[in-house]
């Protein structure tokens, strides 16, 4: 029986860097961006140790019980410069954690409303 390395076919080894993005070495997101989950935890342990934060002290407790695996209830982590002010092949530029803010659900909806101070920052760009 012969393998495919070999005989001088692609291995599976290069398929996966062929699938890697040259910037982060996560999966290519050239199509739909996963956001990353290490980052976000990084961002939720480091706001629940900033007592300026937004976060009470409920929500403090409830990240650091959790070791930032889990968002606590009734709050969202916020991308200052939103995803979409790029494309999906350099989204993973905006997505690290000095990005990242936990902050109140309620906040951060009034941030994204048409009338909110992030749309106003940062408008949508405009569909052909």
């Amino acid at each position: 029986m012969t393998d495919i390395d070999s005989v001088g076919g692609p291995s599976a080894g290069d398929q996966d860097k062929e699938e890697k993005c040259p910037k982060c070495g996560r999966k290519k997101h050239d199509k739909k961006y996963r956001r990353s989950k290490s980052e976000r935890k990084k961002a939720l342990k480091r706001d629940a140790n900033d007592l300026t934060s937004d976060l009470d002290e409920k929500a403090r407790e409830f990240i650091k019980e959790h070791n930032g695996d889990l968002v606590p209830p009734g709050y969202e982590v916020s991308h200052e410069e939103p995803l979409y002010t790029v494309p999906h092949e350099d989204r993973c530029e905006l997505d690290v954690e000095e990005n990242m803010k936990t902050q109140p659900r309620s906040k951060h909806r009034v941030r994204h409303k048409k009338s909110g101070q992030q749309y106003h920052d940062y408008p949508r760009p405009k569909k052909k």
